[in-house]
């Protein structure tokens, strides 16, 4: 039994010849199926043009956002940097204060003496956000909290050094701080 077969013919312009190609009917179903899945490949990459061609502008407006937080973020973390040398000083201030009236350190106030902040090198702009986001924001939380923490241990201390201060009021009073005169003694009073 013959196979079906498709006959396709060609009238070129100007020409006499007619051409003619035979084709079967597996190879044109082959064909048409070929032509319809490139029109499909063809329409669903269009849609996905468009649907990135939309997405575009947020993209852009997220990345902008990033960056604006990430320069947050470092501000931020330089700030809690600076708030924690402020609180060594305070505390090295107030230890200078207690030695000066013989007041016991605070036993807190020990343990928490050491503690930095942020990481410097975490800090630097060349960083990807991606990278460090994570560990830069445990570190601030952590070192708020830690600042939290020392503010309240000082508060504790420097009331109890003011409470001290004002029952040594009258002692600290008639005491004096410096030596009247450095010279001789013109006179001894009546002794």
């Amino acid at each position: 039994m013959a196979s079906k077969k498709s006959t396709i013919l060609f009238l070129p312009r100007g020409s006499n010849t007619v051409r003619k190609i035979n084709v079967s009917r597996s190879v044109t179903s082959i064909i048409v199926f070929l032509i319809f899945m490139m029109v499909l490949g063809v329409s669903w990459l269009i849609n996905d043009y468009r649907k990135i061609k939309t997405q575009i502008p947020e993209l852009n407006y997220l990345k902008k956002e990033n960056r604006i937080q990430k320069t947050q973020i470092i501000a931020l973390s330089k700030k809690i940097n600076k708030i924690n040398q402020n609180m060594v000083k305070l505390q090295e201030f107030e230890r200078k204060l207690r030695v000066m009236t013989n007041l016991e350190p605070s036993e807190k106030q020990d343990q928490l003496f050491a503690i930095g902040g942020s990481n410097i090198i975490t800090l630097k702009s060349n960083y990807q956000l991606e990278e460090v986001h994570k560990g830069l924001i445990q570190q601030m939380h952590k070192s708020l909290e830690d600042l939290q923490t020392r503010t309240a241990i000082a508060s504790i201390s420097q009331t109890e050094l003011n409470d001290f201060l004002k029952e040594q009021k009258s002692i600290l009073a008639c005491t004096p701080s410096i030596r009247p005169t450095d010279g001789w003694f013109s006179s001894g009073f009546g002794y």
